[in-house]
């Protein structure tokens, strides 16, 4: 069976496995654990050969959190009250929380008053949320048929567009950005579809492969590549895209 065939049918297997019911899919952050968990066994993710790393790292970062007590992990009393408990969790670990900064990204301490300031979204919990898009990428690519990659990979195509960039944008026709894919259950389709310079999609690559829009950029950047792979090659080691 040829990779492209085995993901068309990997696609459509987890496609099956989204709720058609939105209120019965998970919400918690630890009933969106037992999910991944669950498509893991299901081998829905043989294909990407970074998922056991990805579902590691979120498994590590939800006790870490829950161990850590500051925010606790269960919302206070007065937190939502009178709402479903599952709800006010939700809202509590993925919510929005939303606080003002500066002109150089510093938060703004409540009660300070004046003009000025940008109103910026704050996780509670960042790292358990930077390990929840990189499995929220994994997932994205497969509804979506686009190939997997590692993280090597990703850096070694940042550090070609990085080279090459200038070239590219002097090319007349933009690059097509993402894709849509349908639901089961859904008479939509999800997912989003653009139009882009390489600038952008480069700007985009230097968010790095555990990004939950990678696949996207990736994708856009590996088409760019077919069309003018004979511009240059990229140092070695270009470092681009590396997480921390």
């Amino acid at each position: 069976m040829t990779i492209c065939a085995r993901l068309k049918r990997l696609e459509a297997a987890a496609k099956q496995e989204i709720p058609r019911d939105h209120d019965r899919g998970p919400k918690t952050l630890e009933e969106w654990l037992a999910a991944f968990e669950a498509l893991g066994r299901k081998c829905v993710f043989d294909h990407e050969p970074d998922f056991p790393a990805a579902l590691q790292l979120y498994r590590d970062a939800i006790r870490q959190a829950q161990e850590g007590g500051d925010p606790p992990w269960t919302p206070p009393d007065d937190f939502m009250p009178g709402n479903a408990e599952d709800q006010r969790r939700h809202q509590w670990q993925d919510g929005d929380n939303w606080v003002r900064v500066d002109g150089e990204g510093n938060i703004i301490p409540a009660g300070v008053h004046g003009k000025g300031g940008l109103c910026r979204r704050r996780h509670r919990f960042p790292a358990v949320q930077e390990a929840r898009d990189w499995l929220d990428g994994m997932l994205d690519r497969l509804l979506k048929g686009i190939r997997p990659f590692t993280e090597a990979e990703f850096q070694e195509m940042t550090g070609w567009l990085e080279t090459n960039v200038k070239s590219l944008d002097a090319m007349p026709e933009p690059i097509e950005v993402g894709r849509r894919y349908q639901v089961p259950g859904l008479t939509f389709e999800l997912g989003c579809k653009y139009k882009a310079s390489a600038s952008h999609v480069l700007s985009e690559m230097k968010q790095g492969p555990r990004h939950s829009s990678a696949g996207d950029v990736m994708e856009a950047a590996r088409r760019l590549r077919v069309r003018y792979g004979q511009l240059a090659a990229p140092d070695p080691d270009p470092g681009f895209g590396a997480p921390e």
